[in-house]
């Protein structure tokens, strides 16, 4: 609804900061839904994306009410007929060929583009519009009479504020616990840099960003916003797992560089994620331990325990039968207490190969993208 649309032309860099700046600091002060939109609708940001009266007329009317009527377009260009943005000089201009015609939308009566945007949002079209449109965003896998529903049911609250609306859709036990759906590459980032203690430096958020645009999950680009909330197309995906895996899971921060945050080695997951602290460790006992470790790491990052299945396959490449009795090989003992010369521990080293092959395996199980629905 309120893409900067940085992928075209028109729009710069200035216009995206203007318009998250705006959002922002107007939901600080409780505006209401319809005057946030008021102002973005009038503003230059919003004609540098739909740049003609016909345009923008159309547009705003499909994106905040869900009018698709062709036959109200001409109405809506005519009363916006003296705005343009100007291409010379790049700048929004409201000229004196004002209409003076009485024009009938929204169930009454307008002149001019003032009136248009006005009236657009007192409307009833536009407090029903938008919150279709957030529940279709947050309900993606939904059918058309349960968005309706749950449409239905938040605008009978009469919603005034983003909010109104927000808070009933994402604290709901239906969004909650009754819907399956992709993860955004934020919450599946963000989730799993909290669980792990996660190291940044000055260009991680940069590199993030630059990871969206390639998952096509980029924020304020695109002209008509996000159309789907998570990508999942061959190559879409693909970036999104190559950044979870490379960037997040198999990544380790280097202590030695732990107070320079402009250093590459820096970013990563710390030590602490795998502390001894952390799980369960029986010193008579290597397997059990090792089992311990590997259902930590599956809790830690996607809630669960490794299934009998998952704990046979790591079992193949991390035990060994050695004369008829089992053991953990001497690359996974995470129990072995004897020195390296540089007088570090080679169960720290041995741990952290185990942590490695779990995490990859990890980064192809889809409970690290998808949330479940809780029966």
């Amino acid at each position: 609804m309120f893409s900067p649309a940085y992928e075209l032309d028109s729009s710069h860099n200035p216009n995206i900061s203007r318009v998250y700046n705006r959002i922002v600091t107007l939901l600080e002060d409780d505006a209401s839904m319809r005057y946030i939109t008021y102002v973005h609708t009038t503003s230059e940001d919003n004609w540098r994306r739909f740049r003609s009266p016909e345009d923008n007329g159309r547009e705003m009317m499909e994106i905040f009410t869900l009018n698709e009527n062709d036959a109200d377009v001409p109405i809506s260009a005519t009363a916006l007929q003296n705005w343009k943005l100007d291409r010379d000089n790049d700048t929004l201009v409201v000229g004196l060929n004002e209409n003076t015609k009485p024009l009938h939308l929204f169930n009454t009566t307008i002149y001019n583009g003032d009136d248009f945007y006005r009236e657009m949002v007192k409307s009833t079209a536009f407090t029903k519009g938008v919150t279709k449109r957030l529940v279709q965003f947050f309900f993606t896998d939904d059918t058309s009479a349960k968005i309706n529903s749950i449409t239905n049911a938040i605008v009978s609250s009469k919603p005034q504020t983003w909010q109104d609306i927000l808070e009933q859709i994402i604290f709901s036990k239906e969004y909650l616990l009754h819907t399956s759906r992709a993860k955004s590459a934020e919450e599946a980032f963000f989730s799993l840099a909290k669980k792990m203690d996660f190291k940044t430096r000055i260009y991680t958020m940069y590199s993030f960003k630059y990871a969206l645009d390639n998952m096509h999950q980029a924020s304020m680009k695109y002209k008509l916003g996000k159309l789907n909330r998570v990508p999942l197309d061959t190559l879409s995906f693909a970036n999104y797992n190559k950044y979870i895996r490379k960037e997040v899971l198999l990544r380790r921060s280097d202590p030695a560089y732990d107070n320079n945050t402009s250093d590459y080695r820096r970013q990563g997951w710390s030590d602490s994620f795998i502390s001894m602290d952390n799980f369960d460790v029986d010193y008579s006992d290597g397997i059990l331990s090792l089992h311990n470790f590997i259902n930590y790491l599956f809790k830690a990052t996607i809630a669960r325990s490794a299934t009998q299945d998952e704990l046979v396959m790591f079992d193949s490449l991390m035990i060994q039968d050695k004369n008829g009795v089992k053991e953990v090989a001497s690359l996974y003992n995470l129990i072995n207490d004897r020195l390296k010369d540089d007088g570090t521990r080679r169960g720290d080293e041995y741990k952290r190969y185990v942590a490695y092959t779990v995490l990859d395996y990890l980064s192809r199980v889809e409970d690290v993208y998808m949330y479940k629905k809780v029966n």
